[in-house]
């Protein structure tokens, strides 16, 4: 009977971070929302346009339209970030801002490149158009965002691996608690 249990409890200990990891990535993978359409301009590499929004702001909805309107124009990839309800990509928001020497004081946050815009008017367009033509003639050579993402992403396969040997550690040693009980039974 012991030993059933014993089992019971190592395909948990083998089970739960394995669970609790694939709902933390399928988080992750919820925040960044992907827009891509058809090739209309041929770029070295699809430049991409990283935005930090809040739901509801106008101005934000504002940039989103112009940004659909620009894709009838340009293939671009246009990825969003919501800062408001969600502390990781507020994080991030700042953390790519930093990088860039800035202090985003108001959303959206937009950076192509090495490019970026706090806030959004009709008066950016141009500047904007420019910087998406511009990192896609060089091939993302200046992607300033996805450098702090590929940190991210490093830390959490580092956590991976902590947890991996915590759970053959913790496997092991009821194993070796089983044959210890076993032995005197």
């Amino acid at each position: 009977m012991k030993k059933y249990i014993v089992l019971i409890l190592a395909a948990l200990m083998l089970v739960m971070p394995t669970v609790a990891y694939a709902a933390k990535t399928k988080a992750k993978s919820n925040k960044k929302e992907e827009t891509k359409t058809e090739e209309k301009v041929e770029f070295k590499a699809t430049p991409k346009v990283y935005m930090f929004r809040r739901d509801g702001c106008q101005f934000c909805e504002a940039a989103l339209k112009y940004f659909d309107n620009l894709k009838a124009k340009y293939d671009f990839e246009l990825i969003t970030y919501e800062v408001y309800y969600d502390e990781d990509n507020k994080a991030l928001m700042n953390k790519v801002a930093a990088g860039l020497g800035e202090s985003p004081s108001g959303v959206p946050y937009i950076v192509i490149g090495n490019k970026s815009f706090i806030g959004y008017t009709d008066s950016y367009n141009s500047e904007i158009e420019a910087a998406i033509v511009a990192e896609g003639e060089n091939g993302n050579a200046n992607d300033s965002v996805k450098k702090f993402i590929t940190k991210e992403e490093e830390k959490s396969q580092a956590t991976t691996i902590v947890l991996s040997v915590l759970v053959i550690a913790g496997i092991v040693a009821l194993i070796i608690l089983g044959r210890k009980s076993a032995k005197q039974e």
